[in-house]
């Protein structure tokens, strides 16, 4: 029997897919960027800071930004704490609080390192209220943009144990 040569062995493999790595993507799938940007570029309508003030939060470039100005990269941004909780009251009783699951606000305390390298907090907020669901659906929507962003998988407040 006659060996072939290194080169028409390689040649051969290499035609027939054997130890060629493919690159593919998941196609439709695929939630990032067109341009592999760590976000969708999308815009959220949401409330941000403590007076809870209308406002657009937005991923633009490699960016995470408020009304449109400023914004923090990835490399600022330290941790995020989502709390779900219901603050909407019952029409006919305003002194007790009443909510399905899909109409708890969604508070994202997002802590961040500012240019001037201070540590600081940013509140935004998804407010649903009675018989509206888009809140909810917006807010999951900007948790895995938020989590594509960061490179970072939100978490429930518990120990600090790190998956690797």
């Amino acid at each position: 029997m006659k060996l072939l040569p290194i080169p028409a062995v390689a040649a051969i493999a290499l035609s027939l897919g054997i130890g060629a790595t493919a690159n593919a993507d998941l196609g439709g799938a695929d939630i990032t960027g067109p341009s592999g940007q760590t976000t969708t570029g999308q815009s959220y309508a949401a409330r941000c800071g403590l007076d809870k003030a209308d406002c657009t939060v937005s991923f633009v470039g490699e960016k995470l930004v408020v009304n449109g100005t400023g914004g923090i990269f990835r490399d600022q941004y330290i941790n995020v704490v989502l709390k779900k909780a219901c603050k909407q009251r019952a029409l006919l009783m305003p002194f007790v609080t009443s909510c399905f699951e899909n109409q708890y606000d969604w508070d994202f305390t997002i802590t961040y390192k500012s240019s001037d390298g201070t540590t600081k907090a940013a509140l935004i907020s998804f407010m649903p209220r009675y018989l509206s669901t888009g809140a909810t659906d917006r807010a999951q929507d900007f948790e895995r943009d938020l989590e594509i962003w960061s490179q970072k998988v939100l978490r429930p407040i518990g120990p600090s144990i790190e998956v690797r």
